[in-house]
């Protein structure tokens, strides 16, 4: 038997502790299968645990979706519900954080690769394991994709008191404005062709339409809204209407330069916009 995580898109079958929901590894009865030599089937993908530390993770090498758990007619625990990635990042070690993360974008790619892209023919997982749905017709491999994305924090010192301030911008997929907006920080897809740095730039340019200079790396995650790859960098302010940010409509509903003493809601522990702001509130 193996220990699984089931997934059904990005909520995440878990167990009651005493303090929160976590991730449950569901026994998983197999016949032929062994992490070793996997066999081909869909809703089911081998996981690249190599973590020693004692985690709630530890053990778990497989994931499966909730569509193989019903063709496989297996029967899951009554005291389980599902809980979303983003709930369960806020708690989780960034190791089983990223575990979820893999198991997330594996099954959903895997869901959403069914056929060939060249001649159309319904493919198949490799038959060595490996991950890539293969088309038996033509032979062509197509693999995982990851769409890289930038995110950057951009911070001046405020004009007239000197306190450091952060660029933050409410995002139409945060929904409407409330009386408590959530901001984030300023990110973007990585068009064909361009470097990181350039994205940086022209997706500044775009949003809130001002320049920054001084960029510095700050750190990457994956994360699987579809399957991107966060590209986080730093930038200091150099130019452009800073008191009234003029935004770009399709993408945002306002942004403004925030004072480090008065921010407003920001992304949840466990994102990477939460880690860059929390550094430069540390600093």
């Amino acid at each position: 038997m193996l220990k699984a995580l089931v997934i059904n898109d990005d909520q995440v079958l878990c167990t009651k502790t005493a303090t929160d929901w976590l991730p449950f590894g569901f026994m998983l009865p197999v016949l032929e299968l062994t992490v070793d030599s996997p066999a081909p089937q869909l809703g089911l993908v081998t996981l690249n645990n190599q973590e020693q530390a004692a985690t709630c993770l530890a053990g778990v090498r497989v994931a499966v979706s909730l569509d193989y758990v019903i063709a496989q007619h297996l029967i899951l625990p009554k005291q389980t519900q599902w809980v979303s990635f983003r709930q369960l990042i806020t708690v989780l070690a960034s190791h089983d954080c990223q575990m979820l993360s893999e198991a997330i974008q594996l099954l959903r790619w895997q869901d959403q690769t069914r056929y060939c892209c060249r001649c159309a023919s319904p493919v198949l997982p490799h038959d060595s394991g490996e991950r890539a749905m293969v088309c038996p017709q033509c032979q062509l491999a197509q693999y995982p994709r990851i769409q890289p994305c930038v995110i950057t924090i951009i911070t001046r010192a405020n004009p007239l008191t000197g306190v450091k301030q952060i660029l933050l911008a409410h995002h139409h997929r945060y929904g409407s404005p409330t009386i408590d907006p959530l901001y984030g920080l300023i990110a973007g897809f990585v068009e064909v062709g361009e470097s990181l740095e350039q994205a940086v730039h022209r997706e500044v340019l775009e949003e809130v339409n001002i320049e920054v200079t001084n960029l510095r790396y700050f750190g990457s995650q994956p994360w699987p809204y579809p399957s991107n790859l966060m590209i986080g960098f730093a930038a200091d302010y150099l130019s452009g209407d800073s008191d009234t940010i003029a935004v770009q409509a399709s993408e945002l509903s306002h942004a403004k330069f925030f004072d480090t003493t008065h921010l407003p809601k920001i992304p949840t522990k466990g994102s990477i916009a939460y880690e860059m702001i929390q550094q430069v509130l540390n600093e």
